[in-house]
């Protein structure tokens, strides 16, 4: 009989291991077995990649519907959120992206890295007053001249 040594590390290990993936697979490893069904719902980051939706060809409301699943739903810190879409026919609102980031920041949000296509999606100055965030990458975002008045106390400048 084999022996699954991965189920018996500590649940700190398990969280840190599935941060690394995207969540939809994280959400996956619940069907291994009882041990594992609670734990993705307790990962402190958040990685939503569109490619596995467009790779299954499944549409952008099961993608979105998925994120909102997910973050509303928990009442566990998000330390990290990240946001990768690559193709441009997944077209997020203003207001979408802004209730996901601040259920984030509600969480005790750390690191926000956001990825789109070019010029998707102008932002709006919710993000640049949090004051735990440590971590900001933002890529195919536009019109950001909140930063001016930006208030970020805890952000560490990574050159």
């Amino acid at each position: 009989m084999e022996v699954d040594r991965i189920s018996m590390l500590p649940d700190e290990v398990l969280y840190h291991i599935l941060s690394f993936l995207p969540t939809q697979i994280a959400a996956s490893t619940s069907v291994l077995s009882k041990r594992w069904k609670p734990l993705w719902l307790s990962v402190p980051a958040l990685f939503f990649d569109d490619r596995s939706y467009l790779l299954n060809d499944k549409p952008y409301l099961y993608f979105t519907k998925f994120i909102y699943a997910t973050i509303l739903t928990r009442d566990v810190p998000i330390r990290t959120f990240r946001l990768q879409c690559e193709d441009s026919h997944f077209n997020f609102s203003v207001s979408e992206l802004n209730i996901w980031v601040n259920a984030a920041i509600k969480r005790g949000l750390e690191n926000l890295y956001i990825r789109l296509p070019r010029n998707q999606l102008s932002w709006s100055s919710c993000i640049f007053s949090c004051k735990t965030l440590v971590v900001l990458e933002l890529v195919g975002l536009e019109d950001l001249d909140v930063i001016s008045f930006a208030h970020l106390p805890s952000l560490k400048l990574c050159i």
